[in-house]
């Protein structure tokens, strides 16, 4: 039995006339070509599925049944040709995430060094958008983004998942009489010239509200946009920050914890609520949330040896 014997059944069944002729017309076959097909359907299932009457056919109760469940068939067939059409689709386009800089870079930079040294996930397909924070929900409703990578992706639609959480340390410049220790109490920080970010920075608010929870007033020595700025003024000598230990580092400069409940962030993973979770999308969303559960703040050989137990 063959598709092909099927559509010819399917063709002659649902013709109105039930007509050998204009069937085999429609279909671009020969009359005795289709006459051939359907005696050996017939033959093949041992019952007759039309009735002749001269150059009509009428269809029996089996043939009835039988029509049925070609008719599903073919269903079926085309739903699972254009869901693979879908699949493909999805999976050729790439995937654009928002990303909040300074918060995401090193453990974008983890993930994608552990996806091509594991071969489980191939992350060609995605593309990074820094954006600032308020600007990432707004990718999101607008179809910009695919997913988003910040603290608190926000908006009725938008689903969001927590992927991991950073401290807050102070950064000095070498020779700083504070360089060289594993711990800092907050009230060493007072009176301290700070290297700021600016104003709506949800790292600056932390680094603020640890400040004002302690009691501790610095003095602004400057404001900038990225962390990686703010740390190059550091290693100038010109103030100390608050920044996140995956900074650490960078310039040379050292990370020092911080005494008592130190400041943190949490980096969520968002999406639009209603986008379908097919493809592509499906197994980066995945992907993330299960290298976020295990990442440990920019320490790549701890994340790596977890990898097993993904």
């Amino acid at each position: 039995m063959t598709l092909q014997q099927l559509r010819y059944f399917r063709a002659l069944a649902r013709n109105k006339d039930w007509n050998l002729t204009r069937t085999a017309k429609a279909l671009f076959i020969s009359q005795p070509a289709l006459s051939y097909a359907i005696a050996s359907l017939e033959r093949e299932l041992g019952v007759e599925l039309f009735h002749r009457r001269g150059q009509r056919l009428i269809l029996t109760k089996t043939g009835e049944t039988f029509l049925c469940r070609v008719n599903d068939i073919f269903t079926r067939l085309t739903d699972a040709v254009a869901e693979v059409r879908s699949l493909r689709e999805d999976s050729a386009r790439r995937l654009t995430v928002g990303c909040a800089p300074d918060l995401t870079e090193q453990f974008l930079h983890d993930f994608l060094e552990d996806c091509c040294a594991g071969g489980e996930y191939d992350p060609a397909g995605l593309s990074l958008c820094y954006r600032r924070e308020p600007e990432l929900t707004g990718m999101l409703e607008s179809g910009e983004a695919d997913l988003v990578l910040c603290t608190a992706p926000r908006g009725a639609g938008v689903e969001c998942r927590p992927l991991y959480t950073v401290e807050l340390r102070l950064f000095v410049p070498r020779g700083h009489p504070l360089a060289g220790r594993p711990q800092v109490e907050p009230e060493r920080l007072n009176g301290l010239e700070l290297v700021r970010l600016p104003a709506g920075s949800p790292i600056q608010a932390a680094a603020d509200e640890y400040l004002a929870r302690n009691g501790i007033v610095c003095r602004t020595a400057a404001v900038q946009e990225r962390v990686d700025d703010a740390v190059a003024f550091v290693a100038n000598g010109l103030g100390v920050g608050l920044f996140p230990g995956t900074a650490a580092g960078r310039h040379g400069l050292q990370a020092i914890s911080l005494a008592g409940r130190a400041p943190a962030l949490t980096a969520c993973l968002g999406r639009k609520r209603a986008d379908p979770m097919a493809g592509e999308l499906e197994r980066a969303w995945d992907r993330l949330l299960r290298y976020g559960g295990r990442w440990s703040g920019g320490r790549p050989s701890a994340a790596l040896s977890a990898r097993s137990s993904a």
